[in-house]
């Protein structure tokens, strides 16, 4: 950044020494012509009043002619002073002029060497604005690929989401479903297990209010990440507002230096037109001057020679405007490239605008998806909350469906106790003839309750199913949960990630804030040195400018003042000559006393031309009192010149003595005046020649105060247009200060809060560590369970295949059943007859003891497992016990799984002993229907 900026400074140097030169050569040049007017003045002045003197003591022709014409001629002297007067007073106001358009001239270089250096200043600012928006920019870039890759992961989060929403929307109808069918089911089992279940609930409650206390804690960790989520997306809204915001002033601000520009340009042109106007005028007055020239060549040699010079001067001031004017136009160039570049800094800043509202489009999308997928995460946690209700009421069931298990098996247990010990009391079946009545209800009752048990089975088979089902929708769900724990894991380390990022951004952006305000204090120091340097010597330009002026004058002053005394010794030597001739001619002169007061009223005259240049040696005097400082020396040269006055005023009373003396003299100044005649008509023609050139000069000079006057309201309207800016561009910078202060305390509080952030994204880290290790052990425990009730459902698969060929064994023996008691009915009528010999036998068997009626009963007894009086007198009592011992199997069935239902199959030859009924009992057997056959089979 230096390198340019001392460019920049040395070329401003060049150009300032380059003006200084140009305008002390100018006011040389104006101090030599006023120098030559001058001194054409003096000699003209001088010339009227030496000729008459001179041409005193020539011939005497009239007296009479002579007085005449001498009274013209003091008119037409008087008349040649006032215009010369009026010529010098032109003179002074068109050097004023000059000098007040130098001012204006030197005012306008530093206006714009002024703009110039704001012009550097905005181009410095436009470099660093484009480079803070090129850092934007790929800021916004790094954003639009995180927000892209958030919105992936959102997607995919979303899409599993869906899948896990429609699983368990399945998996709901199917709950459902089960839930149409077996809700009398359930409350027959929650009736007869309340009692038993109490502590078996406690411990689910316990179990549960666990579970949703870590659920709580995952949802309220999901709204915290949501927060921070819409937290984020509302600092990039702000960043994005603030975008918008600084490429606004941007445009306000190229727009400002475009019309400044553009102002600029249209003052910098009419500036040309009015230069090129002047150009044009003088030029024509050139052109008159020459022609002017051309036609009093021959009469006046000098004025031509004053002319020439003042018109070489004006040439070279032309030819300094003209360079001006190039170098004005050069400028103008200088700027219509700036132009350019203001244009193509305006394409830039439109593609970057373009950019952002297409940035800002995409950030709207992704607000609206983001909105979406809140709401379609919030449906999920709604119904997520539903499922795990749901997952708890099931749970409920299962636990109440382990403790029915528990019961039916406890039953079994006393059931199986229960037969061992009726097996050891039960007598022989083979001699009663009785029992036999007896037998075949309690063997009809006894398939009625192996059915319910086959019923029983499947319904317990239907819960192990529903229980397997369960069981992988919650291995499922806690698949489900350790992908969304690693997917949280991923998005913590993707988190940390740009957290270490956003931190390395924000301390290159500190340092290169550092090196900006340490660049610019180091430029604003030079600018300052620089100024107060430019300051100082513009302050000895201008008092080496005054005391140049200064010298100037008094050297012209002095110069003046020799001529005059020079001029003042000649007239003395003249005068002396005069008196010697005046010595011879005293009686002439007694003779015109007559004219002796017109010689007075002469003498007045220049008594009165006198105290007009007392009058202006007073003014010289006040002048010089002034100037006292500067220029003591000058005032001891001054007292002599007064010395020399006073000596030249007694010079003139003497020649007032000597000139009574001179009245002889007086005839001679008939020639004088036939020559002075013709002088006057050669004056007359060149006074008509200057009236002419004076009316053209007035007429030129009303055209330089018009002009005068419209450059003086466009410098009006021009200071308060540029006070105006000023204003404003102070105004700006004040704005521009107040941004920058909001900037640096909205990038404090960020980073406070991105602190904050990263505190609170390791407390969740910490918590998620402790989370997945909870997860972990419960999934260890789950499995550990799932084990459990895999062994125990291989236990159960395999009593299950022997319940099945105990009932295909069963089926059998009933079938040989039937067809026996077809044989026995028809034996019935046979036996009827031998009812004597069985009470005989009767008698017998009762003589005998238990335990050979224990070894006399067949193996079919220990298969259907009946009471100890199953073989009494009384066959009701027999078939009430029966079923008692069913329904206490029912309940204590699901006790143990361990435990083998030890059932012994034996061939069908060995019922043929237990054809005995009573003759009076026709014993009706029930067919197997074929619909409990295929039960069965499915079974």
């Amino acid at each position: 950044m230096c390198p340019p900026f001392d460019y920049r400074e040395t070329d401003l140097t060049g150009e300032l020494e380059q003006i200084h030169k140009t305008l002390e050569e100018e006011l040389y040049q104006q101090h030599e012509t006023m120098k030559l007017t001058k001194e054409t003045l003096t000699k003209a002045q001088l010339s009227p009043v030496e000729n008459p003197w001179k041409k005193l003591f020539g011939i005497h022709k009239n007296s009479g002619k002579l007085t005449a014409d001498h009274s013209t001629f003091d008119e037409e002297i008087a008349k040649e002073k006032k215009r010369r007067e009026e010529l010098e007073r032109d003179l002074e106001e068109a050097s004023r002029r000059l000098q007040m358009a130098h001012d204006e001239i030197r005012k306008l270089t530093e206006d714009l060497l002024i703009k110039k250096k704001e012009l550097t200043e905005l181009e410095h600012i436009l470099q660093k604005r484009q480079q803070d928006n090129d850092g934007l920019s790929k800021e916004l870039k790094m954003l639009k690929e995180n927000d892209l890759l958030e919105l992936q992961k959102a997607k995919d989060h979303n899409s599993r989401l869906d899948k896990e929403i429609l699983a368990l929307r399945n998996r709901i109808k199917l709950l459902d479903l089960e839930r149409k069918q077996s809700p009398e089911q359930i409350e027959i089992s929650k009736s007869e297990s309340a009692e038993k279940s109490q502590p078996s609930q406690e411990k689910a409650l316990q179990d549960n209010e666990f579970l949703h206390k870590r659920y709580r804690l995952e949802i309220e960790e999901k709204e915290c990440q949501n927060k921070g989520l819409l937290h984020k997306l509302q600092k990039l809204q702000s960043k994005f507002d603030e975008i918008v915001e600084r490429n606004e002033e941007l445009e306000s601000i190229l727009g400002e230096a475009q019309n400044q520009t553009k102002e600029q340009i249209n003052y910098l042109e009419c500036e040309i037109e009015g230069l090129q106007r002047t150009n044009m005028n003088l030029e024509a007055q050139l052109t008159k001057l020459r022609e002017k020239k051309d036609a009093t060549i021959n009469d006046q040699a000098k004025e031509h020679h004053v002319k020439k010079g003042v018109d070489i001067q004006q040439i070279s001031s032309l030819t300094n405007e003209s360079k001006r004017l190039n170098e004005k136009q050069t400028s103008i160039e200088t700027l219509k490239e700036k132009e350019q570049i203001c244009h193509q800094l305006q394409e830039k800043i439109k593609s970057l605008e373009n950019e952002i509202e297409a940035l800002s489009i995409t950030l709207a999308e992704s607000k609206k998806k983001c909105e979406i997928l809140q709401k379609k995460i919030n449906e999920g946690m709604g119904e997520n909350q539903k499922l795990w209700e749901e997952n708890i009421q099931l749970q409920h069931d299962v636990n109440s469906t382990r403790q029915e298990l528990q019961t039916k098996r406890e039953e079994n247990a006393r059931i199986k106790h229960e037969i061992l010990n009726m097996q050891e009391k039960v007598p022989r079946p083979q001699i009663c003839a009785d029992g036999a009545e007896d037998i075949v209800p309690n063997l009809l009752a006894g398939d009625a309750l192996i059915q319910q048990q086959h019923e029983e089975i499947r319904q317990l088979r239907q819960d192990l199913h529903r229980a397997q089902h369960l069981c992988s929708s919650a291995e499922k769900e806690l698949r489900y949960e350790r992908d969304k724990n690693l997917d949280i894991k991923k998005q913590h380390f993707c988190l940390e990630q740009a957290n270490t990022m956003v931190s390395a951004e924000l301390n290159q952006l500190k340092q290169k804030f550092a090196n900006v305000t340490a660049t610019c204090l180091k430029l604003e120091n030079e600018l300052e040195k620089k100024q107060q340097r430019i300051k100082e010597m513009e302050l000895e330009v201008l008092k080496q400018n005054q005391i140049s002026k200064l010298q100037n004058n008094w050297q012209e002053k002095l110069e003046h003042e020799k001529s005059r005394a020079l001029e003042a010794e000649k007239k003395i030597l003249e005068l002396q000559q005069q008196l010697r001739a005046s010595r011879h001619q005293l009686q002439l002169l007694q003779t015109q006393a007559a004219e002796r007061k017109h010689l007075e009223e002469e003498m007045k005259k220049v008594r009165e031309n006198e105290t007009t240049f007392r009058k202006k040696f007073q003014e010289e005097q006040l002048k010089r009192k002034v100037l006292e400082q500067s220029c003591k020396d000058l005032k001891h040269q001054m007292g002599i010149l007064l010395d020399k006055e006073t000596v030249l005023t007694q010079n003139n009373s003497a020649l007032q003595h000597k000139i009574h003396q001179q009245e002889s003299q007086l005839r001679t100044l008939d020639d004088v005046q036939n020559v002075s005649a013709k002088e006057r008509i050669q004056i007359e023609n060149t006074n008509q020649k200057l009236t002419e050139e004076l009316l053209h000069v007035q007429q030129e000079k009303e055209q330089l105060h018009k002009e005068f006057e419209n450059i003086l309201k466009q410098l009006d309207e021009y200071i308060r247009k540029y006070h105006e800016k000023q204003l404003r561009h102070k105004a700006k910078l004040s704005h521009a200060k107040e941004v920058h202060t909001n900037e640096v305390n909205q990038l404090d509080l960020h980073i406070k809060q991105l602190e904050m952030e990263i505190t609170l994204l390791k407390s969740h880290g910490v918590k998620d560590q402790q989370w997945i290790n909870k997860v972990t052990t419960e999934n260890e425990h789950l499995n550990e369970e799932k084990r459990i009730l895999l062994q125990k459902m291989s236990e159960h698969d395999a009593l299950e295949r022997n319940h099945k060929w105990e009932l295909l064994s069963a089926q059998n023996r009933a079938h040989i059943l039937d067809e026996e008691n077809r044989e026995l009915q028809e034996g019935l009528l046979q036996l009827y007859n031998q009812v004597s010999s069985l009470d005989r036998v009767l008698k017998k068997i009762k003589a005998l003891n238990i335990e050979e009626i224990t070894n006399m009963i067949p193996s079919e007894l220990h298969i259907l497992q009946l009471p100890k009086a199953s073989f009494s007198a009384n066959g009701n009592s027999s078939s009430s016990g029966l079923l008692k011992a069913i329904g206490s199997i029912q309940t204590e069935e699901p006790m143990d799984y361990k435990e083998p239902l030890s059932f012994s199959i034996t061939p069908t030859s060995d019922i043929g002993y237990l054809n005995v009924t009573s003759p009076g009992v026709v014993a009706t057997f029930p067919e197997p229907t074929p619909n409990e056959g295929t039960s069965s089979e499915n079974v």
